[in-house]
């Protein structure tokens, strides 16, 4: 009979006053048991569990209870072994509680840095499995992702962020979100990275060689400190999102899976999602509580920007050359434009729209940050000339009546029939036909980011932007 690998996995779960939620998420970690669908022997692993929790500065009864769990622990001194009915023993499961604490709090990203650090002499082959102290997991969920990595070429597992799917509890939380992360597939883990998380951080698994390669977590300096530098205090961090003006030592506690989830794709890094019949954690939302909730939706957007910037705006030479388009004059348009450095945003050469009264003001004028932006239809940027001339004209003569999406999106309608389509009415337009010929020529070349939120206007959004004939990922980039 072959020997069976001995696979080592911590589980990080930084504490801060999580009293309510704190002892059924380590118990769930604790009773984690191997998969009953594989009888396969060769396939069979035994898995070394520690439960890593670091507790950062709980000023409730968080570290009484981890203690008392601890006291339990030693106790019952577990070892979670399935035996098949013939006597023949399946995959073990071994599982060992570890605590550390902080006096006073440092925010999570400095709590699971710490928390890495609690297993002696770690190997770095084995595996980092991240859980919240108010989620749960499913109790073959760290079986399954080991199993899921180990199937990986071994270059691919190195670089490799791996989650899986989650139910919300509860339910009607955030739900449009939750559908949205499960149902992604493969490709769209990467293409849709800049507009949210697409794996959350409670799901996922890696290996813990590409922790120390990514460089851990970006850690908040004490909020006594005299010095207010927010300079990162992990030295072999290869890419720090931490943005020059808004980030003070106080944000940099916010956002630590933004940060480090662009800082592990920055570093080559690829995204993937274990899809399971019955999901493998449970990321429960509790109201006002959550770090992610309490995050101002400002800083985020800054963070985003600024990751977008160094990883496709500042990297990409066909970004550079001749500048770039945003898609969308409203709102998140705009506020992409503002939270832009002062150097790219000088690349902005236009902003594009489908709806008549937005292009029919002209540009976007924002004087406090000096800009002054045409707005022009969306059909200009179309490559092909015959498609692109069908559409700029359809749209200057008001016959687009006929093409499923064409003009004004509107949300929350049905775009499959007459009656979700815009009327017909010609547009009243100050700026038709005052496009440059030179410049006309240049837009059907620029890249574009899209700012116009995706799956929220029955695919007209969508159908649009096919139109145009760009690549998805290299010169199209979906923001919002």
């Amino acid at each position: 009979m072959p020997s069976r690998s001995v696979i080592e996995v911590d589980v990080l779960i930084p504490v801060h006053n999580a009293k309510d939620t704190l002892r059924a998420t380590i118990e769930s970690a604790m009773n984690q048991e191997p998969s009953h669908d594989d009888d396969n022997v060769e396939n069979q692993i035994d898995l070394d569990v520690h439960i890593c929790c670091y507790d950062d500065g709980s000023t409730d009864t968080s570290w009484s209870i981890l203690k008392d769990l601890e006291d339990q622990h030693m106790k019952n001194c577990r070892q979670c072994s399935s035996i098949r009915c013939d006597g023949s023993k399946r995959s073990r499961v071994l599982t060992k509680l570890w605590l550390g604490k902080e006096a006073t709090s440092r925010g999570a990203g400095y709590a699971r840095n710490r928390a890495a650090q609690l297993r002696p002499n770690p190997n770095p082959d084995g595996f980092l499995c991240w859980l919240d102290s108010d989620d749960l997991m499913a109790p073959t969920r760290i079986y399954r992702q080991v199993q899921y990595l180990l199937s990986l070429e071994e270059e691919a597992r190195k670089r490799a962020l791996l989650g899986c799917t989650f139910e919300r509890d509860p339910p009607d939380s955030t739900w449009h979100y939750s559908a949205w992360a499960n149902g992604l597939t493969d490709d769209r883990l990467s293409l849709e990275r800049f507009r949210e998380l697409t794996i959350i951080q409670p799901s996922w698994m890696m290996q813990r060689s590409r922790f120390a390669e990514v460089g851990g977590y970006v850690e908040a300096p004490p909020l006594n400190d005299s010095d207010d530098s927010v300079e990162c205090s992990v030295s072999i961090q290869k890419f720090e999102l931490i943005h020059p003006v808004f980030d003070t030592p106080t944000t940099l506690r916010l956002a630590e899976d933004l940060r480090f989830f662009h800082a592990h794709l920055h570093s080559n890094g690829t995204l993937n999602l274990l899809r399971h019949d019955s999901p493998l954690v449970i990321y429960r939302h509790r109201a006002g509580l959550s770090q992610s909730t309490t995050t101002p939706r400002k800083l985020l957007l800054q963070l985003r920007t600024l990751a977008f910037e160094r990883m496709v705006l500042e990297s990409g030479e066909i970004w550079k050359e001749n500048g770039f388009c945003i898609w969308g004059a409203g709102r998140d348009g705009k506020d992409f434009v503002k939270a832009l450095s002062d150097t790219n945003r000088k690349r902005i050469r236009c902003m594009v729209d489908v709806d008549d009264r937005k292009i029919a003001i002209g540009s976007y004028v924002n004087r406090d940050i000096r800009v002054n932006i045409p707005i022009m239809h969306f059909s200009l940027l179309a490559k092909d000339e015959s498609l692109r001339s069908s559409l700029y004209e359809q749209w200057t003569t008001g016959q687009n009546h006929n093409l499923p999406g064409f003009g004004k999106i509107r949300k929350g309608r049905n775009l499959t029939g007459p009656q979700g389509l815009p009327s017909a009415k010609k547009p009243k337009l100050s700026n038709k036909g005052s496009v440059d010929p030179q410049f006309k020529s240049l837009l059907r070349e620029l890249p574009v980011v899209v700012c116009v939120s995706m799956y929220r206007t029955n695919g007209a959004l969508e159908h649009n932007v096919k139109q145009i004939g760009r690549i998805e990922g290299e010169d199209l980039w979906h923001f919002i």
